[in-house]
């Protein structure tokens, strides 16, 4: 069950674990009802049995599911309280009382002969491992439901998060490198661009691997679309380009065959004899790219959290203007980018909400860069966030 999207469980599969006594497993928990809210040690065992399954595999928890005395499924039991507020009331505690932040849980009520059960799904997690605050305890799982971890253990977690890290970067500079080194067969429209690398955290652990027939591409295109469209496929997987009249590579997109995205746009600054970034338009740009490809990486099955870098590419003594009509700075030496390339610093991105305040920090080092305090680009409020 666990494998399966949480909206794709059915009434079916909630009758099938009674009918075939299905006992609580490494993936699987079973709730009568959900933690008391005046009883502090209910509320810590439901954190410390999410805690276990985001430091492990992942999983499912049933609230609403009574076992037998054999720890089988043995009978769904209404849940009575009101659905939205029980869901606040959990989303509440998992942002609140675990250590370090985890990507909230998916939450799903299901009605079955009038009878109301929550499934909980947790993701395995990057970060991992977490605690539950006050608790300073590591749970991890097993078979037979939850344990406490060792030190060995504890410490494998550790150095894992830290390689899966190490991966995207490794991946991000491998790629950069290539592009600096012309090693494509395909002659730039400019030698000044910026490249967008986006990469699921089940992306790099090579859990996914796309056939073209696979994929849904309504958001999948460069960031130009100026000149003229094409595609193809490719050892790395497909990629999506615009070209000049004069056949020079404008923009593309790379779609990797275990989901990864690279984006390159070979048009850095905005006049041929005055290197000058325009950069509210710039951060737009960029901004309103990632959340499309993000978008669309989701309606492909390829869910967060998601690693997410901008690198801006020989940008030694380019100037940075707020807009067009703006010249502040313009005639300052002081004000040119000393640094040959601009890699700004990766973020990790665990849901939707998280998207825009991370992207926001980002480009506040490509800001920092040219000697203002701070990005000029302000964000409307929205679940996205669109400048």
């Amino acid at each position: 069950m666990y494998f399966s999207d949480l909206y794709s469980i059915t009434e079916n599969d909630i009758l099938n674990l009674i009918k075939n006594k299905i006992s609580e497993q490494k993936t699987l928990e079973f709730k009568r009802q959900l933690p008391d809210k005046n009883k502090e040690d209910e509320k810590l065992k439901i954190l410390q049995s999410i805690v276990s399954f985001a430091n492990t595999d992942g999983g499912i928890i049933i609230f609403g599911m009574k076992e037998n005395s054999e720890g089988e499924a043995s009978e769904i039991i209404n849940i009575e309280t009101t659905t939205d507020d029980d869901f606040l009331r959990l989303t509440s505690m998992v942002k609140d009382r675990i250590s370090p932040r985890m990507n909230l849980p998916g939450l799903r009520e299901l009605k079955i002969d009038n009878k109301k059960i929550y499934i909980m799904n947790i993701h395995s997690s990057f970060n991992k491992p977490h605690y539950v605050n006050g608790n300073f305890v590591f749970y991890g799982r097993h078979n037979t439901g939850k344990y406490q971890l060792d030190i060995s253990e504890i410490k494998t977690l550790f150095l894992k998060s830290k390689s899966v890290e190490e991966q995207f970067e490794n991946f991000k500079i491998n790629r950069i490198m290539k592009l600096k080194s012309h090693n494509f067969p395909f002659n730039y429209n400019s030698n000044n661009y910026y490249v967008i690398h986006i990469a699921s955290l089940n992306s790099l652990n090579d859990n996914i691997q796309l056939s073209k027939t696979d994929l849904k591409l309504k958001n999948i295109a460069p960031i130009s679309n100026l000149y003229n469209i094409g595609s193809i496929c490719n050892y790395d997987g497909y990629l999506f380009y615009d070209y000049t009249p004069d056949s020079k590579m404008f923009s593309y997109v790379q779609i990797f065959r275990n989901g990864c995205i690279e984006v390159t746009h070979f048009y850095l600054y905005n006049y041929p004899d005055e290197k000058v970034i325009i950069g509210i338009q710039m951060e737009k740009e960029i901004k309103k790219a990632i959340i499309n490809y993000i978008d669309n990486l989701q309606q492909n099955n390829i869910l967060y959290p998601f690693f997410v870098s901008i690198s801006l590419i020989n940008t030694k003594s380019l100037r940075i203007r707020y807009q067009e009509s703006d010249y502040r700075f313009i005639n300052n030496d002081f004000n040119e980018i000393f640094e040959e390339d601009l890699l700004l610093p990766t973020i990790f991105i665990e849901d939707n909400n998280d998207l825009v305040m991370k992207l926001k920090l980002c480009f506040e080092v490509f800001w920092n860069s040219n000697g203002y305090n701070q990005s000029p680009v302000i964000d409307r409020e929205s679940t996205y966030g669109e400048s």
